[in-house]
Order: structure tokens, then sequence, then C-alpha cells
């Protein structure tokens, strides 16, 4: 059933674009702060704290990637409203309940001391909660008011990061590192959860209750048939973003596995780097994916070539800048950010820049595809760049120590944009009309 429409009046693309950059770059950067609060409030532990908690995100990201089903992204571009809010929002909850049962069971089933599991357990429920979260999130991008979700964001992020840092200043030598680092997960727990009852759902309400589509506050819609169809239409996506997350997952798992806790501890922290470069490109793929869906959906593929095009050549200067930022700069960096002993590893450190900037133009071709919602067509490319992540890391990071956990992420970030350019070739030509003629938006027309 199609839901008439009478939304909120959208945002510009440029703002929308210049609250996602804010909002995105204030929460990847606090995410960033949360590992350099770790290494510098820790001391002589930092490493193998930080090594835990790459671990509990390495565990809990797929699981929860899986479960979420990129339902933000599927609401985002459901620019026909086939589907209720609450629809998404119910089987959201299923997924993440799941979701939370798995990640508990991963790390029981990993054993080791029961602080350690713990902190595990914690942190993977912190990840759930933010799956709650983007749901919210995805109503905002749906009515093109990223200033809705650029404000929440940063008070998620800044007061996430607050607690952390005072969390572990004012347990610091009074607990065990481990035990310190599970106040300050249970801290952020209940921030968290606080936040998304408290100040998002609300806000979602609010939205709702200006759209035709809602009269009531935020809440589930428990009808079956239509949560059938969308687990269906979206099992694809989700699919899709476990295998990219899973696949990032791959050289952390495997560094703590052949290279121990410690070792994760800095390969971690060296990855986030390469990562800020992400919080620019996919702010723009937010905010630009409902106007891809928008052009493909009305066959105008002069407009969404164009707008890929963009997205793609601002990727590679951005990548290429930050790989000369590494050579240069690499360990001074390092040694800014993090701590003095990061910066022997500055030639990983380059690897990885490298590596990120191929990552950069996959990220925008993966908004392309999925702006399409041709959900299923990526599955073969990420679970080829899966395997070869793992293959990869196999061979090269018990050979090479670091520096070939760096390579084996090269190797994944170069088939991931092969893979992803074939699919998007291909969904090109399945949407040309008869007769290779593209359909021109109504503006173009005028």
């Amino acid at each position: 059933m199609t839901v008439a429409v009478d939304a909120p009046t959208p945002l510009r693309l440029r703002t929308n674009l210049l609250w996602t950059l804010l909002s995105n770059g204030t929460y990847n950067l606090a995410q960033l702060g949360m590992v350099v609060v770790l290494a510098k409030l820790t001391r002589d532990a930092g490493k193998e704290l930080i090594g835990v908690y790459e671990l509990a995100l390495a565990l809990a990201t797929p699981v929860v990637a899986l479960s979420s089903l990129q339902l933000r992204t599927a609401i985002a571009t459901d620019r026909r409203r086939e589907f209720h809010f609450g629809h998404y929002l119910a089987l959201r909850i299923i997924g993440t309940g799941a979701a939370a049962l798995v990640i508990c069971g991963l790390s029981l089933a990993r054993g080791g001391p029961p602080l350690t599991v713990l902190v595990l357990v914690v942190l993977g429920l912190l990840r759930c909660v933010d799956a709650l979260s983007d749901i919210v999130h995805g109503l905002f991008q749906q009515h093109e008011r990223m200033d809705l979700s650029a404000k929440r964001q940063l008070g998620r992020a800044l007061g996430a990061l607050a607690i952390l840092a005072l969390a572990l200043a004012a347990l610091r030598g009074r607990l065990s590192p481990l035990a310190t680092l599970l106040c300050a997960a249970l801290a952020l727990l209940v921030f968290s959860v606080s936040v998304l009852l408290g100040w998002e759902y609300h806000a979602a309400g609010k939205l709702l209750r200006r759209d035709l589509e809602a009269a009531a506050p935020v809440r589930p819609l428990w009808e079956r048939s239509a949560l059938k169809r969308l687990a269906w239409l979206t099992l694809p996506l989700g699919i899709s973003v476990m295998l990219v997350t899973f696949t990032s997952s791959i050289p952390r798992l495997l560094t703590e596995h052949y290279l121990g806790v410690a070792a994760l501890g800095v390969l971690g922290p060296l990855l986030y780097l390469p990562a800020v470069g992400q919080l620019l490109v996919g702010s723009f793929g937010l905010a630009a994916g409902p106007r891809l869906a928008d052009s493909f959906l009305a066959r105008d593929l002069q407009a969404f070539d164009r707008l890929v095009l963009q997205m793609t050549v601002f990727a590679a200067l951005l990548g290429g800048a930050g790989l000369l930022v590494a050579v240069l700069f690499g360990r001074v960096l390092l040694t800014w950010v993090y701590r003095p002993e990061y910066a022997e590893f500055a030639p990983v450190l380059v690897v990885l820049m490298a590596a990120g900037a191929i990552s950069l133009v996959a990220s925008v071709l993966g908004f392309s595809v999925t702006a399409t919602r041709r959900f299923h067509a990526q599955i073969w490319g990420l679970a080829v760049t899966a395997l070869a992540a793992l293959a990869a890391g196999i061979v090269l990071i018990p050979r090479f120590g670091l520096p070939g956990a760096a390579y084996a992420v090269s190797v994944a970030a170069t088939v991931q944009v092969l893979t992803l350019w074939v699919t998007l070739v291909a969904l090109r030509r399945a949407c040309r009309p008869e007769g290779g003629a593209t359909i021109k938006s109504g503006a173009e027309k005028r």
C-alpha cells in the first residue's frame, strides 16, 4: 500500500550537505577522540584497552549491520512511501533484539577473563542502541531535513566523548584498567539510551505529526505482512552492509588472532585516521542519496551520472590529499594525535592512507548502487571483497605483521572498487530506456 504524504518542506541539497558534514564530522571525530582519550588517559595499559575496545567493535559491528538491514537507507530512498515509519521501527526493534543475543553469545564463546567478556557485551549493546537511533535519523533523511539529524548527532557525539573522558579520569588509579573501561562503557550505555528515548524519538514524533503519514507518537507497527515484505526487500541490503563491515573487521580480528590484543591496539588507532575522509564522502552520499534515488527512478541518467561523477572526483582528490599528509607528516601526526610510541608505525599509516583513498571511491560507488534500490545487486561483489580480505589477511599478517594487515586492507579496497564499478555499470544499462535515450527531469525540460 502506498501512503499519500504531504511532507514538511525539505532543505536544499547544499544546506543538507552542510548540516550532514557538521554532524558526521563531529560524530566521526568523536569516535577518533574516544581512541585518543583511551591512549592518553590509560598510560601503560592503553594499547591493551584499545585492543579490547576495537575487538568489541569488530565482533559487534557486522552482527548489528546484518540485523539492521540498512533500514536507514531504505527509508531515506522510499520516495513512494511504500511503508510507514512504524514498519521500519518495528523491524529494527526485532533485528536489534536478535543482534543483542548474538553479540552476547559471541562474547561468551570467545572466553577470556570475566571483565573482558563484560566489556565486550556492554560495548556490543551500545552498538545496538546506536542502531535504534539510526532509524530515527533515516526518517529525518527521508524528509531531507538533515538539520534535525545533525543537532542530535552533535549532542550524542560530544556527550559520549565527554562522559568517556570524565569516567576514565575519575576512575584512573582507583580500579583496574579493565574495570575502569567497563564502568565507562556502562555510563555510555545509559547516556545513549537517555538520548534515544528523551530526545531523538521525541523529535521523530514531532516530524510525523506534521506529516499526513501519522498523527500519533512514534510507535512500531506490528503488521506481519508488511514486515515480511520490508524484510525481504531489505535483506540483500543488510547482507551487503554486513559484508562491508565484516570486511573491515577481518584485519582487526586476524591481527588480534595472530599478533595479540596489543597489536590490535596499534592497528585500530591507525585505521581511524584514513576514516576521517569517510565523514566528508559519507556526508555527501547521505545528503545526495534521495536525489540519486529520484534521478534513477525517473531514468534521468544524465543527472544521475553527473552527481556520481562529482562525488567520485571529490573522493579521489580528498584521498590523494590524505595520502600526501601521511607521507610528509605521518610521524608528527601519530605523535600528536596519540602518543610518541605510535610514531614508529608511520610507514603502516602511509599504506592505510592509500587504501583509504581507494575506499573513498568505493563509498561513492556504494551510495550510488544503493540509491537504485536494487539492493541485491552488490552482494556478489561484496562477498568477493570479503573473501579477498580474508585470504590476504591470512597470508600477509602472519608473514609481515602490522604492515601485512595494511596490505590486506589495500587489497580489499581495490577489489571492492572494481566489483562495485561493474555492478553500477550493469544497473545503469538495465535502467536505460529503449532507444538509448534518457528521460530528462521536469526542470531540464523547462
